[in-house]
Protein backbone atom coordinates (compact mmCIF):
# COMPACT_ATOMS: atom_id res chain seq x y z
CA UNK A 1 0.00 0.00 0.00
CA UNK A 2 1.38 3.77 -1.00
CA UNK A 3 0.56 6.04 1.83
CA UNK A 4 0.82 9.39 0.15
CA UNK A 5 2.20 12.57 1.87
CA UNK A 6 -1.55 13.99 1.19
CA UNK A 7 -3.27 10.66 3.74
CA UNK A 8 -0.51 10.76 5.99
CA UNK A 9 -1.33 14.67 6.80
CA UNK A 10 -5.06 14.09 6.80
CA UNK A 11 -4.57 10.81 9.03
CA UNK A 12 -2.18 12.98 11.37
CA UNK A 13 -4.48 16.06 11.67
CA UNK A 14 -7.49 13.99 12.40
CA UNK A 15 -5.41 11.72 14.98
CA UNK A 16 -4.53 15.81 16.69
CA UNK A 17 -8.13 16.61 17.11
CA UNK A 18 -8.80 13.28 18.91
CA UNK A 19 -6.02 13.88 21.17
CA UNK A 20 -7.21 17.50 21.43
CA UNK A 21 -10.67 16.43 22.83
CA UNK A 22 -9.53 14.34 25.15
CA UNK A 23 -6.66 16.81 26.48
CA UNK A 24 -9.59 19.41 26.76
CA UNK A 25 -11.54 16.48 28.58
CA UNK A 26 -8.59 15.91 30.75
CA UNK A 27 -8.46 19.36 32.10
CA UNK A 28 -11.94 20.39 32.34
CA UNK A 29 -12.55 17.50 34.42
CA UNK A 30 -9.74 18.55 36.49
CA UNK A 31 -11.16 21.33 36.75
CA UNK A 32 -14.58 20.31 38.23
CA UNK A 33 -12.98 18.31 40.85
CA UNK A 34 -9.75 20.27 41.99
CA UNK A 35 -9.45 23.80 43.57
CA UNK A 36 -5.66 24.06 44.04
CA UNK A 37 -5.20 25.15 40.11
CA UNK A 38 -7.60 26.45 37.25
CA UNK A 39 -6.77 25.24 33.54
CA UNK A 40 -7.88 27.34 31.55
CA UNK A 41 -8.50 26.32 27.77
CA UNK A 42 -8.08 28.03 24.50
CA UNK A 43 -9.31 26.25 21.73
CA UNK A 44 -8.53 28.66 18.43
CA UNK A 45 -4.75 28.52 19.72
CA UNK A 46 -5.29 24.83 21.44
CA UNK A 47 -3.30 25.78 24.78
CA UNK A 48 -3.89 25.18 27.98
CA UNK A 49 -2.63 27.44 30.48
CA UNK A 50 -2.77 26.83 34.40
CA UNK A 51 -4.03 29.56 36.39
CA UNK A 52 -4.46 30.53 40.38
CA UNK A 53 -2.25 28.29 42.08
CA UNK A 54 0.30 28.48 44.40
CA UNK A 55 2.34 25.39 43.15
CA UNK A 56 1.72 23.49 40.34
CA UNK A 57 -0.40 20.48 40.82
CA UNK A 58 0.60 16.27 40.18
CA UNK A 59 -1.55 15.72 37.55
CA UNK A 60 -1.17 11.98 37.87
CA UNK A 61 1.83 8.99 38.11
CA UNK A 62 3.88 8.02 35.02
CA UNK A 63 6.27 4.85 34.76
CA UNK A 64 9.62 5.72 33.86
CA UNK A 65 10.69 2.19 32.99
CA UNK A 66 11.79 1.26 36.69
CA UNK A 67 9.29 2.85 38.58
CA UNK A 68 5.89 5.36 39.25
CA UNK A 69 7.09 9.43 39.04
CA UNK A 70 4.56 11.86 40.24
CA UNK A 71 4.33 14.01 36.83
CA UNK A 72 4.11 17.71 37.86
CA UNK A 73 1.66 19.85 35.49
CA UNK A 74 3.77 22.98 33.44
CA UNK A 75 2.62 26.29 32.94
CA UNK A 76 1.12 25.86 29.49
CA UNK A 77 0.52 23.59 27.04
CA UNK A 78 -0.15 23.50 23.31
CA UNK A 79 -0.51 21.01 20.47
CA UNK A 80 1.07 23.01 18.06
CA UNK A 81 4.80 21.20 16.40
CA UNK A 82 6.73 24.61 16.98
CA UNK A 83 4.97 25.20 20.79
CA UNK A 84 7.78 26.44 23.38
CA UNK A 85 8.64 25.19 25.92
CA UNK A 86 8.80 21.68 24.10
CA UNK A 87 8.29 20.30 27.77
CA UNK A 88 4.71 21.65 27.15
CA UNK A 89 4.36 20.41 23.62
CA UNK A 90 1.40 17.96 23.63
CA UNK A 91 2.09 14.56 21.76
CA UNK A 92 1.08 10.96 21.77
CA UNK A 93 4.24 10.11 22.70
CA UNK A 94 4.94 13.20 25.18
CA UNK A 95 4.53 11.88 28.86
CA UNK A 96 1.35 14.68 29.21
CA UNK A 97 -0.31 12.90 26.25
CA UNK A 98 0.52 9.56 27.45
CA UNK A 99 -0.23 10.15 31.09
CA UNK A 100 -3.81 11.48 29.79
CA UNK A 101 -4.54 8.20 27.85
CA UNK A 102 -3.99 6.42 30.80
CA UNK A 103 -6.04 8.35 33.01
CA UNK A 104 -9.17 7.71 30.60
CA UNK A 105 -11.80 6.53 32.59
CA UNK A 106 -14.17 3.56 31.11
CA UNK A 107 -16.26 1.38 31.98
CA UNK A 108 -15.36 -2.58 32.56
CA UNK A 109 -18.26 -3.44 29.62
CA UNK A 110 -20.50 -2.05 27.01
CA UNK A 111 -22.62 -2.72 24.22
CA UNK A 112 -21.42 -0.79 20.64
CA UNK A 113 -24.00 -0.50 17.59
CA UNK A 114 -22.91 0.22 15.06
CA UNK A 115 -23.96 0.83 10.80
CA UNK A 116 -23.74 -2.25 8.80
CA UNK A 117 -25.07 -5.30 8.37
CA UNK A 118 -22.10 -7.56 10.41
CA UNK A 119 -22.72 -10.74 12.55
CA UNK A 120 -22.93 -9.64 16.56
CA UNK A 121 -19.32 -10.07 17.85
CA UNK A 122 -17.12 -9.10 20.84
CA UNK A 123 -14.19 -7.29 21.12
CA UNK A 124 -11.90 -6.94 23.84
CA UNK A 125 -8.43 -4.34 24.28
CA UNK A 126 -5.68 -5.27 25.98
CA UNK A 127 -2.38 -3.95 26.86
CA UNK A 128 0.67 -6.32 26.37
CA UNK A 129 4.08 -5.87 27.62
CA UNK A 130 6.87 -6.41 25.88
CA UNK A 131 10.12 -7.01 27.43
CA UNK A 132 13.77 -7.92 26.12
CA UNK A 133 17.29 -6.63 27.67
CA UNK A 134 15.59 -4.65 30.26
CA UNK A 135 13.78 -2.56 27.62
CA UNK A 136 10.13 -2.62 28.13
CA UNK A 137 7.24 -1.37 25.93
CA UNK A 138 3.56 -1.59 25.98
CA UNK A 139 1.28 -1.91 22.94
CA UNK A 140 -2.75 -2.22 22.68
CA UNK A 141 -3.81 -5.19 21.09
CA UNK A 142 -7.62 -5.81 19.76
CA UNK A 143 -9.21 -9.46 19.86
CA UNK A 144 -12.48 -10.58 18.74
CA UNK A 145 -14.74 -13.34 18.01
CA UNK A 146 -18.00 -13.47 16.11
CA UNK A 147 -20.95 -14.94 17.74
CA UNK A 148 -20.57 -17.95 15.52
CA UNK A 149 -17.32 -18.58 17.09
CA UNK A 150 -14.88 -16.79 14.39
CA UNK A 151 -11.95 -15.39 15.46
CA UNK A 152 -11.40 -11.53 14.45
CA UNK A 153 -7.65 -10.92 13.23
CA UNK A 154 -6.57 -7.32 14.72
CA UNK A 155 -7.75 -5.33 11.28
CA UNK A 156 -11.28 -6.95 11.27
CA UNK A 157 -11.30 -5.42 14.78
CA UNK A 158 -10.50 -2.13 13.70
CA UNK A 159 -12.96 -2.22 10.85
CA UNK A 160 -15.69 -2.79 13.14
CA UNK A 161 -14.63 -0.45 15.30
CA UNK A 162 -13.73 2.51 12.75
CA UNK A 163 -17.45 2.15 11.85
CA UNK A 164 -19.95 4.94 12.59
CA UNK A 165 -21.91 4.32 15.86
CA UNK A 166 -25.17 4.61 15.93
CA UNK A 167 -25.65 3.86 20.08
CA UNK A 168 -23.82 2.47 23.13
CA UNK A 169 -24.12 1.58 26.63
CA UNK A 170 -21.73 1.14 29.72
CA UNK A 171 -22.27 -1.18 32.30
CA UNK A 172 -20.38 -1.56 35.44
CA UNK A 173 -18.68 1.67 37.04
CA UNK A 174 -16.29 4.07 35.44
CA UNK A 175 -13.07 4.08 36.49
CA UNK A 176 -8.70 5.54 35.38
CA UNK A 177 -6.59 2.97 34.66
CA UNK A 178 -9.01 0.41 33.40
CA UNK A 179 -6.31 -1.03 30.53
CA UNK A 180 -4.45 -1.99 33.62
CA UNK A 181 -6.40 -3.97 35.83
CA UNK A 182 -7.38 -7.52 35.69
CA UNK A 183 -10.26 -9.34 35.50
CA UNK A 184 -12.07 -12.87 35.31
CA UNK A 185 -11.16 -15.32 32.81
CA UNK A 186 -13.07 -14.35 29.56
CA UNK A 187 -13.00 -16.46 26.02
CA UNK A 188 -11.00 -13.73 24.44
CA UNK A 189 -7.78 -14.00 26.95
CA UNK A 190 -7.04 -17.29 24.92
CA UNK A 191 -6.68 -14.83 21.54
CA UNK A 192 -4.00 -13.37 22.79
CA UNK A 193 -1.29 -15.73 22.04
CA UNK A 194 2.25 -14.65 23.15
CA UNK A 195 4.35 -17.19 20.73
CA UNK A 196 2.13 -15.24 18.46
CA UNK A 197 2.07 -11.96 19.70
CA UNK A 198 3.93 -9.87 16.37
CA UNK A 199 0.60 -11.27 14.43
CA UNK A 200 -1.51 -8.93 16.29
CA UNK A 201 0.63 -6.16 16.19
CA UNK A 202 -0.15 -3.49 13.95
CA UNK A 203 2.87 -2.69 11.61
CA UNK A 204 3.86 0.25 13.23
CA UNK A 205 3.68 -1.85 16.47
CA UNK A 206 5.57 -4.02 14.97
CA UNK A 207 8.50 -2.13 13.45
CA UNK A 208 8.80 -0.70 16.96
CA UNK A 209 9.11 -4.15 18.79
CA UNK A 210 12.40 -4.67 16.01
CA UNK A 211 13.81 -1.29 16.97
CA UNK A 212 14.08 -1.98 20.35
CA UNK A 213 15.04 -5.92 19.61
CA UNK A 214 18.23 -4.35 17.94
CA UNK A 215 18.61 -1.24 20.05
CA UNK A 216 18.90 -4.12 23.03
CA UNK A 217 21.31 -6.28 20.87
CA UNK A 218 23.56 -2.85 19.85
CA UNK A 219 22.41 -3.08 16.28
CA UNK A 220 22.49 -1.33 13.63
CA UNK A 221 18.60 -1.42 11.54
CA UNK A 222 18.74 -3.33 8.65
CA UNK A 223 17.62 -5.96 6.21
CA UNK A 224 20.56 -8.18 7.72
CA UNK A 225 20.32 -7.91 11.05
CA UNK A 226 20.12 -10.78 13.26
CA UNK A 227 17.20 -11.83 16.07
CA UNK A 228 17.06 -10.27 19.05
CA UNK A 229 15.54 -11.84 21.87
CA UNK A 230 11.83 -10.82 23.36
CA UNK A 231 9.33 -12.20 24.62
CA UNK A 232 5.15 -10.72 25.28
CA UNK A 233 3.04 -11.39 28.12
CA UNK A 234 -0.50 -10.87 28.02
CA UNK A 235 -2.06 -8.40 30.94
CA UNK A 236 -5.08 -6.95 31.73
CA UNK A 237 -7.72 -9.47 31.69
CA UNK A 238 -10.93 -9.00 30.01
CA UNK A 239 -10.94 -5.55 31.15
CA UNK A 240 -11.81 -2.37 28.61
CA UNK A 241 -13.77 -5.05 26.30
CA UNK A 242 -16.16 -4.33 24.28
CA UNK A 243 -19.27 -5.72 22.83
CA UNK A 244 -21.21 -5.16 19.23
CA UNK A 245 -24.97 -6.61 19.28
Amino acid sequence: MNLSPRYVSKRAEELNQALWRLVKSFFLRYNETNTDCAFVIDEEAKTVTATGYQELPVLFYYWTGSRNRPYRSQKRYGMGSKFKPRAGRITFSSVIGQGILHELECADFGTLTVEGALEPCQIGLYTVTLTGGGVRREAPVLCGVTGSGRALSQGECEAVLSLPVKGFTEEGSRSPHWLKRGGPPHELDKLVPVGALLEKLSPAQAEELERMKLRVNGQKAGPEAGRAGGTGQGTGGGAGRRHRR
